[in-house]
């Protein structure tokens, strides 16, 4: 019966051995299985990551040209600030062209029209060419009387 006892022992440590074996290959498998997972998803967030860099580093160059363009639109701003404030300085506004049209009308001479008006000579000039000896109506309607 000893023998029996001992044969049946015997038989249970192999099997349990067995078992724990075949167990503990089965978890290195699985742990295989989800190590090669990660890997993947791994991969896959790096290629998520590198496609986010490559659209910041576009996104980038974008807003540095488009920083060169607001520059450029800053500058050519104050140089067109500066142009009017040339002209402003000189107060030859709308009103000034239309006295200088009247004058002109009436056969001033261009020296006085220049520093009654305070227009430059080609001005001046442009403006008798234009109107004098011609019969323009006036704004009311009236032609000019000779």
């Amino acid at each position: 019966m000893n023998l029996v006892l001992n044969n049946i022992e015997s038989n249970t440590l192999i099997y349990l051995s067995l078992f724990v074996g075949l167990t503990g290959i089965f978890l290195i498998v699985k742990g295989l299985f989800f190590i090669c997972f990660i890997c993947r998803r791994f991969k896959a967030i790096q290629n998520q990551l590198q496609r986010i860099q490559d659209d910041i580093s576009s996104i980038y160059a974008e807003t540095r040209k488009l920083g060169n363009k607001v520059t450029a639109a800053e500058k050519r701003l104050e140089r067109l600030a500066e142009c009017q404030n040339s002209i402003e300085i000189r107060g030859t506004d709308i009103r000034t062209f239309r006295q200088a049209v009247a004058l002109a009308r009436k056969g001033t001479p261009l020296e006085e029209l220049m520093s009654t008006c305070n227009l430059t000579r080609g001005e001046a000039e442009l403006i008798v060419v234009l109107h004098r000896d011609q019969e323009y109506p006036l704004e009311n309607g009236e032609k000019p009387q000779s």
